[in-house]
């Protein structure tokens, strides 16, 4: 017993000291991220372009099914998980050299094509990944283990954000900013410039790749239970998930959320860029700010994850997730300060929603099977955010005057992400989670709990 807990803290260790270098790679080079967009910016990426990006994402998701069928007949995920990782960090160096190569939509073309099959080869690792670990790690604790492991995953990724954000901004920084006030004081002008700025790509996603690259040395020594052989055939494997009358209820509910999701999911950091026009420094900003709200309630969010479940976990995060894009409905170019303030909240709200969502999936899962239905749901439900995503960036509406505030095309969307987000707790209503608690019981719990340090601390007021 005292050697398998030794094997698991060991196993725990590992994971948190590789998934540092994994997010290092991610934060530069993932979809969505801002060194990304900027880099599609730079190509001149249109509209429509960024709908594919930001779906790009979500369709390799349909491919993480995949995976099961590649490993059924082997005792172990070891080696195919490393080596589809190192192939997909691998490619991440073809993007700085597009540039050199290609011109106008070749470009893009070449850009969306690297992008797309790098992180399909992740997508696939990924979900083997994510079997290893659930094999791994004890459901009682698995919430505690997911947000305690993005705790220090999240500090990574802001200081990842911050030097490499600084750094770009040194090549395209705006009058007055930190970035330009360093150049002009050391007379860096002639070599950070706008016209260099392909050579700043080079080292930015050089770096992450070498990054990525050593941390799957680390990934190798993690420890690994054996694996059973599954000898079905492969279409039985990959149907078997539907064949669950929870699961169906389950991925009504992923396709539902992650649909309301997609609206306008492809314009939140161009419009930033674009409409708000702030710099890398002032979104990195507003991603500490993010990350601080992440950072304030993973653990909690952990320990009532394991204490109530996770579906009750799910309905005060899609709460969240529809007040936050209602605030910047009010944003305008010249006031966005209150956007940092949200931005906190969709911390909190997106660091739940992480480990809530792949919690979820492995607890409806039955047991040896986690691995099939976490990448049918991923596929599923990656497939329909896709929808909208595509939607979004092919029929972009008008601004339009709502009760008397101004709206961008891109604000249109984000008011319509906030009202269809709310009404994912319909689906949700219909999961079974077995250690789910009733949400009744959990305001009474919680009411008595709050009514328990008030007396404490009116006690200690008045002694």
């Amino acid at each position: 017993m005292n050697k398998e807990s030794g094997r698991l803290r060991g196993a725990i260790k590992i994971s948190i000291v590789e998934g540092i270098f994994a997010q290092i790679h991610s934060t530069m080079t993932a979809i969505g991220t801002v060194f990304i967009t900027k880099f599609a910016l730079m190509l001149n990426a249109t509209p429509f372009q960024f709908g594919i990006l930001s779906s790009i994402g979500q369709l390799s998701q349909l491919f993480q099914p995949l995976a099961s069928v590649i490993t059924k007949n082997l005792d172990s995920r070891k080696k195919p998980t490393v080596n589809y990782a190192l192939a997909g960090r691998f490619l991440t160096l073809l993007l700085p050299v597009i540039p050199f190569v290609f011109e106008g939509r070749a470009a893009i073309t070449a850009f969306l094509s690297v992008c797309f099959i790098s992180t399909v080869l992740q997508a696939i690792s990924g979900n083997m990944w994510i079997a290893w670990i659930s094999d791994l790690v004890p459901l009682r604790f698995r919430g505690r283990f997911f947000s305690n492991r993005s705790v220090y995953l999240t500090i990574a990724a802001i200081l990842t954000g911050y030097t490499f954000g600084f750094f770009l901004d040194l090549f395209d920084s705006a009058d007055g900013s930190l970035a330009e006030k360093f150049k002009l004081n050391f007379d860096l002008s002639i070599y950070l410039n706008k016209e260099n700025l392909p050579y700043a790509y080079v080292i930015i996603f050089g770096t992450a790749s070498a990054i990525g690259i050593y941390g799957l040395q680390l990934l190798k020594k993690q420890h690994e239970r054996p694996k059973k052989v599954e000898t079905e055939r492969s279409a039985a494997l990959l149907l078997s998930p539907f064949r669950d009358k929870n699961f169906h209820k389950l991925l009504l509910f992923g396709c539902w959320w992650m649909l309301a999701v997609g609206i306008g999911a492809p314009f939140w950091q161009p419009y930033m860029i674009t409409g708000f026009k702030m710099s890398m420094i002032e979104l990195q900003v507003y991603g500490t700010f993010s990350t601080a709200g992440s950072l304030l309630m993973l653990r909690p969010w952990g320990r009532f994850i394991d204490r109530f479940g996770n579906k009750p976990a799910m309905i005060i995060a899609i709460i969240l997730g529809s007040i936050n894009p209602a605030v910047w409905l009010f944003a305008t170019a010249d006031n966005y300060w209150f956007l940092f303030i949200e931005a906190a909240s969709a911390g909190i709200m997106w660091s739940g929603t992480g480990v809530i969502i792949t919690n979820l999936v492995l607890a409806v899962a039955p047991q040896g099977r986690q691995q099939i239905y976490s990448g049918m749901y991923s596929a599923v439900a990656g497939l329909a955010m896709v929808v909208t995503m595509l939607m979004s960036g092919t029929f972009l509406p008008d601004p339009a005057e709502v009760m008397g505030l101004h709206l961008d095309s891109e604000q249109v969307l984000f008011g319509l992400t906030a009202v269809f987000r709310l009404t994912a707790i319909i689906p949700l209503i219909g999961v079974y989670e077995r250690k789910a608690k009733p949400i009744m019981l959990i305001i009474h719990h919680l009411n008595d709990f709050a009514k328990v340090r008030l007396i404490k601390y009116t006690g200690r007021m008045f002694k």
